[in-house]
């Protein structure tokens, strides 16, 4: 099969003239250096910028800039035209767009809510939320204590006492003394590092699970989550964040506080739950690695105990979430979205919120921007044809 390469062009109307789109055609290819002729300057006072053609298509060079434009024939090459109808308040439609562009006439939008994921200071936050795996072990101290005895005694069986002592040195200043976070978590790197070059895998995964958490392990958190519950009651489950009076947990069971979130972008579903104190967390129901696996092969493509960062999302063009409520179901949406600090959504909660310019200056806003901005179009049938 010959796959045919071609440029697809869009043409505005004329000023004046009922609105169109007109879309062209041409072929995209390869300037034919053997058979370049050269046409001349463009004009006298500028002879490093000239025309020129390869017998296929005509081209024009500005030396200033070094750009290179083709002659796109735009009257020529004419496939089809589009009628548009011009909307009265386009910054209305821009404002709404999350909300209009649902097609789905069953899923009615009830309510939207959006958040960042960076704290306020422009971070992600390396032990909870999102990079909840990279927190400390859940382990009971107990537990953590019998565990080191236990694997002192294999260490003991199939490595050198340095290597022995070097190992559950470093377990008791992780998992059983008061050291601080950062210098736990560097502990944790060296002590990883080294047990890899012993090339010993039970002794690796054993060591893993006791000082790291599952690595899918992640929840979503809802910024000053009390409030939030305060405020919208209903949003995920009928009084799914409700707290104990005078109390920081949860007032209904788990089986109360369950929903079905679904991801728009792809359509599937899985059961989720709000959780923790003060219901600040969005957990997947059973196993929280579902959620995890999603979030963070999926959506945020990291390796696996990659951390999630602002560096990353930023290359991912995302840097917030929005939930969307419907009328006619119990599932909630969720999508990645870009927030702009400097003018949020409507529907923004949490730190970006403070940014949010009144409505009535929004508008008073858009309409001086309205009277001052002059359309200037191209038009299709006049030799404004070069582009690059």
């Amino acid at each position: 099969m010959t796959v045919k390469s071609v440029y697809h062009v869009l043409m505005p109307s004329k000023k004046g003239e009922k609105p169109k789109i007109y879309v062209g055609e041409i072929e995209y290819l390869p300037i034919d250096i053997e058979n370049i002729e050269i046409e001349g300057a463009t004009s006298l006072k500028t002879p490093t910028n000239f025309k020129f053609n390869d017998g296929r298509h005509f081209y024009k060079y500005t030396s200033a800039d070094s750009q290179l434009y083709m002659n796109f024939k735009n009257k020529d090459i004419v496939l089809e035209e589009w009628e548009l109808e011009y909307v009265k308040d386009p910054f209305y439609i821009f404002e709404k767009l999350h909300l209009l562009s649902r097609k789905s006439e069953e899923n009615k939008i009830l309510q939207t809510v959006s958040w960042m994921i960076p704290n306020k200071d422009g971070k992600v936050e390396e032990s909870s939320g999102f990079n909840a795996f990279d927190g400390s072990s859940k382990i009971g101290k107990n537990s953590r204590e019998k565990r080191i005895k236990k694997l002192e005694q294999y260490l003991k069986e199939n490595f050198t006492i340095e290597d022995t002592n070097f190992v559950i040195d470093l377990l008791k200043k992780i998992l059983i003394e008061n050291t601080e976070k950062v210098e736990k978590k560097q502990l944790r790197s060296k002590l990883i590092n080294f047990i890899e070059n012993l090339n010993d895998d039970y002794l690796t995964n054993e060591i893993e699970k006791m000082v790291y958490r599952p690595v899918g392990e992640v929840y979503i958190p809802i910024p000053d989550s009390k409030n939030f519950h305060k405020n919208f009651p209903d949003f995920f489950a009928k009084n799914a964040g409700k707290l104990k009076q005078g109390k920081a947990s949860l007032a209904l069971p788990k089986e109360n506080r369950t929903f079905k979130l679904k991801f728009i972008s792809s359509g599937n579903v899985i059961d989720a739950y709000i959780n923790q104190d003060a219901g600040k967390a969005i957990q997947s129901i059973d196993r929280q690695d579902i959620l995890g696996e999603w979030l963070l092969r999926g959506v945020f493509q990291l390796e696996e105990r990659e951390l999630l960062t602002s560096e990353r999302l930023a290359e991912l063009h995302i840097n917030a979430i929005r939930f969307t409520k419907y009328v006619d179901t119990d599932e909630i949406g969720i999508e990645f979205i870009w927030i702009d600090e400097n003018n949020p959504p409507e529907d923004s909660i949490g730190w970006v919120a403070k940014n949010k310019i009144s409505k009535i200056e929004k508008i008073k806003t858009n309409r001086k921007l309205h009277k001052n901005i002059s359309r200037k179009v191209a038009d299709p049938q006049e030799d404004s044809d070069y582009s690059y």
